[in-house]
């Protein structure tokens, strides 16, 4: 419960900075990635899906390192899909705005989902983060408040929903 609450707590905090229309320290992106990646190293039952169904026989014969590899998946499944979802948005929605840094909010939110839920759960989160979005979007229309809200807000809730359904998205699959 602790580990859950310590990821959306990171989650706010970056959704809250870049509310605020500040880049999110490294420092905050950092942290979120050691207590990510230590979380399961000190108690493996926190990813209770591996990455894979069967592992390779390399990986297989150190089973201590199930949990690291697992994290570590789900932190590359999150920046690829952040960075792809962040591409196509500015391509989509902004085309005439310059190129942003690599590392964007959106790759870093999902990388951070990614690595404390695994890349399963991070799909069903993004996709949870990307209804939150059109519906802002939508809202935004109306309600000028709403035209703020950061897409790392929408990743938050995202995983917010995922962590509160799990139960329920599970039944449907």
């Amino acid at each position: 419960f602790a580990y859950h609450c310590l990821l959306l707590g990171l989650l706010a905090a970056a959704a809250l900075i870049k509310f605020d229309r500040h880049a999110v320290p490294w420092k905050v992106t950092v942290a979120a990635l050691a207590l990510g990646l230590a979380g399961p190293a000190i108690w493996p039952e926190l990813h209770p899906l591996a990455w894979i169904a069967q592992r390779p026989a390399w990986l297989a014969a150190h089973p201590w390192t199930a949990p690291i590899d697992t994290s570590l998946v789900g932190l590359a499944a999150g920046f690829l899909l952040g960075m792809l979802i962040d591409g196509f948005v500015m391509k989509t929605f902004a085309p005439d705005e310059p190129q942003r840094r690599a590392w964007s909010a959106s790759a870093a939110s999902l990388a951070v989902v990614g690595l404390f839920l695994g890349w399963q759960a991070l799909v069903s989160a993004a996709l949870l983060g990307a209804g939150v979005a059109v519906a802002v979007t939508v809202l935004s229309q109306a309600i000028r408040f709403f035209g703020r809200f950061p897409l790392a807000g929408c990743w938050a809730l995202g995983a917010l929903l995922q962590l509160c359904l799990w139960r329920t998205l599970e039944e449907l699959a």
